[in-house]
């Protein structure tokens, strides 16, 4: 029954708009500007609120960006029926400039800072860790936002349309700012298995690393061919605590896109879990990182849309791959212990026992394929996503110890645009996790209807 209620729902959110649509919705008014922007300053936000219903999952988590475990890790999983925040895309409000300087130069910068709209709280995945070991039994995981006022992307630069621009600051990671464009589901948390596990593709075997702090990044383009460089020194109260290097070329040529992607990561890490007792002690796994990624799409124009008197309509195919070798990281695991990582949680107890070593290579292997087709004010995606993880072996204190295993994401999304700044959408997504992935096997079918204002 409950099911069915949640259908209902789901269906009843687009029930509307298209009853709305016949009496003319496409003549409402759009309170907003294009944009909100002032002598160069930009202020850009997105505000997503909706439902969901899950088969298997935890409680809604406050300081869980995600809202909920969409991939549904864990014990004591049960039915879930909840308001949720987040489910299609990342809230987030900041501030960006862009000011002319002559001969071609412009000073440029960006600031931003995600968080939950349900909760009213800055996210915090890391805070959500640490609630986990005391005895909290809502959603938890691992992620780069950590509670900090700027938990995005923060940084300053110059730019030239011959000579290329160049920031410094707080970086998406290449593969993170690349996925936006190459994921059908645009990096949805309850969608797709790139946005929700970051360590899958936006930071390359863990999520953490989807933003670089210290960084610098250099990108050019000409013609149709684009490259880009990013380099971080790392430190304390970062993802990297060694440094980082990533590079990234690609061209677009009518619709065809392709990119390829090296990132190298130095003593990177991931948070496992939160330390009982504690307000702010992880958990800790360090590994030094190195992935090769190519992503690519193709959209052509239809013709005839959604109705026979509607816009042409675009479709447009994605596919991807990532392929992550992590091992060890030049010291010790106990060696990181009391620095530090994003938001200032301190590194207690490393996951790694015994000698802390992997004895054989992590191999992380992600592929994608989708595709998307737009008319009018519809939009409908459908994609289908694989995460393989080796039998690697950890020399703990198991040594036999492997966690090899699969994940399988497949996913449909509805959306629909009452104008530029405002949609409401409605999908589905079913995960699968196999093998040694994790314990106690499941799956799990989530569920998740939403409003969204973008600015």
């Amino acid at each position: 029954m409950r099911k069915l209620l949640i259908c209902a729902a789901v269906a009843g959110g687009f029930a509307a708009p298209a009853q709305a649509d016949d009496q003319g919705i496409e003549g409402l008014r759009d309170p907003l500007p294009d944009s909100l922007t002032y002598k160069g300053v930009t202020i850009y936000g997105t505000i997503d609120v909706g439902y969901a219903y899950q088969t298997a999952g935890l409680p809604l988590g406050a300081s869980f960006y995600p809202g909920l475990s969409w991939e549904a890790n864990g014990t004591g999983l049960r039915p879930i029926s909840t308001l949720v925040n987040n489910a299609a895309s990342l809230s987030q409000v900041g501030v960006k400039f862009e000011e002319a300087l002559g001969m071609g130069f412009a000073a440029i910068g960006k600031a931003g800072t995600a968080f939950d709209p349900v909760a009213a709280e800055l996210a915090d995945v890391c805070k959500s860790l640490v609630q986990a070991a005391n005895g909290s039994k809502t959603a938890n995981g691992d992620g780069p936002l950590c509670g900090q006022a700027f938990n995005t992307e923060v940084y300053a630069g110059l730019s030239n349309r011959a000579y290329g621009t160049l920031t410094i600051g707080r970086h998406a990671s290449l593969t993170n700012e690349g996925a936006e464009g190459y994921d059908p589901n645009r990096g949805s948390l309850a969608f797709s298995l790139i946005g929700y596990a970051g360590g899958a593709v936006n930071g390359i075997g863990g999520p953490e690393t989807a933003f670089w702090d210290n960084s610098v990044k250099y990108t050019y383009q000409y013609g149709p061919v684009h490259a880009s460089v990013l380099y971080s020194d790392g430190g304390d109260d970062t993802s990297l605590l060694g440094y980082g290097t990533g590079v990234n070329a690609g061209f677009t040529w009518k619709g065809l896109s392709i990119d390829a992607y090296y990132i190298k990561q130095n003593a990177a890490v991931t948070g496992d879990a939160g330390v009982a007792g504690s307000t702010n002690q992880l958990w800790y796994t360090i590994a030094n990182d190195e992935g090769y990624s190519v992503m690519g799409r193709y959209a052509f124009d239809l013709g005839g849309g959604f109705k026979d008197e509607g816009p042409s309509g675009r479709l447009t195919a994605f596919a991807g791959y990532v392929y992550v070798d992590r091992g060890n990281p030049d010291k010790d695991q106990s060696a990181y212990q009391n620095m530090s990582t994003n938001g200032g949680y301190v590194l207690s107890n490393s996951t790694l026992l015994g000698s802390g070593k992997f004895t054989t290579d992590q191999i992380l292997q992600t592929a994608w394929v989708g595709a998307s087709y737009e008319t009018g004010p519809w939009a409908f995606t459908a994609a289908w996503y694989r995460e393989n993880q080796n039998n690697y072996v950890v020399d703990t204190l198991d040594p036999a110890q492997t966690k090899g295993g699969d994940l399988d994401w497949i996913s449909g999304m509805i959306v629909y645009k009452f104008s530029k700044h405002f949609d409401v959408y409605g999908g589905v997504s079913w995960v699968d996790v196999t093998g040694g992935w994790a314990a106690p096997q499941h799956e799990t079918t989530n569920f998740a209807t939403g409003l969204r204002l973008k600015f």
